[in-house]
């Protein structure tokens, strides 16, 4: 399933260098890890994909960077959020 772009909000939490995503509002979720400090966030009640968070975001973050379930996403530098 690919998710609409235009839906996606971020939050960073710089301190522990965490990138925070969600689809038009946060809500519970589990996580699965898809790639290594990637993980995509799953709605609890119906397994749709609401989101994910990318761990150590600055020292991973590149501009050509892929997420799982999210292609061709343009993601923030963390500098800009």
């Amino acid at each position: 399933m690919d998710v609409q772009h235009n839906r996606i909000k971020f939050s960073y939490d710089r301190e522990s260098d965490v990138l925070y995503s969600y689809i038009d509002k946060p809500r519970p979720a589990f996580g699965e890890e898809e790639e290594s400090g990637i993980i995509i966030r799953y709605d609890m009640t119906t397994n749709e994909i609401v989101g994910f968070t990318i761990i150590n975001y600055s020292r991973r973050f590149h501009r050509d960077m892929t997420i799982p379930h999210f292609p061709g996403l343009a993601l923030p530098t963390p500098e800009s959020i």
